[in-house]
């Protein structure tokens, strides 16, 4: 790899990240890189605790498993509850509860058990 030297902690054999002095014991006890270098001097080491940690090595978004039309369903309803407490605050409850029974039909069709008011 050609990083390795003896670092402040005395290990010799170590990885020391060349840019900010960073060991991989260091990571290993604080859970935080130094810098963009570390990546590349400790990959090895990180696809190893990626792949202890997660379920994969490669970062697929904010929402894995969520399709676009799930996203989209997600925003409609956030819209909708959004709207009927507005329509609370105003006092109008025939709107409010129109719209509470939309929320809960697109629950059902949606089969969105884990969504909660």
């Amino acid at each position: 790899m050609g990083f390795e030297r003896l670092n402040q902690s005395g290990i010799p054999g170590e990885n020391v990240c060349p840019d900010c002095g960073m060991t991989l014991s260091a990571f290993r006890t604080g859970g935080i890189l130094g810098c963009p270098k570390c990546y590349t001097v400790f990959r090895g080491a990180l696809d190893v605790f990626m792949r202890k940690h997660q379920e994969d090595t490669h970062h697929v978004g904010r929402r894995p498993g969520d399709s676009e039309q799930k996203t989209a369903w997600k925003a409609e309803r956030l819209e909708l509850t959004r709207k009927m407490q507005s329509a609370v605050q105003q006092e109008d409850y025939e709107e409010a509860a129109r719209l509470r029974d939309l929320i809960r039909l697109m629950d059902q069709e949606e089969g969105a058990d884990e969504v909660a008011f």
